[in-house]
């Protein structure tokens, strides 16, 4: 109840909003993410497989 009657005093959030900008190692992990995402070449296994595939 705290937030919604110090959000009405003034007259929206009670803190600033903003947004980081994402570090170069988080730009190149979305990045080569988003390449796998659209390579058809790649199939789609389940969490189990992956994870047995990782113990390898």
């Amino acid at each position: 109840m705290f937030f919604l009657k110090k959000a009405v005093c003034v007259g929206g959030f009670p803190f600033d909003v903003t947004l980081d900008t994402p570090s170069r190692e988080t730009l190149e992990a979305m990045l080569e993410a988003e390449k796998i995402a659209l390579d058809s070449s790649i199939e789609a296994i389940d969490v189990d497989d992956a994870l047995a595939e990782l113990k390898k």
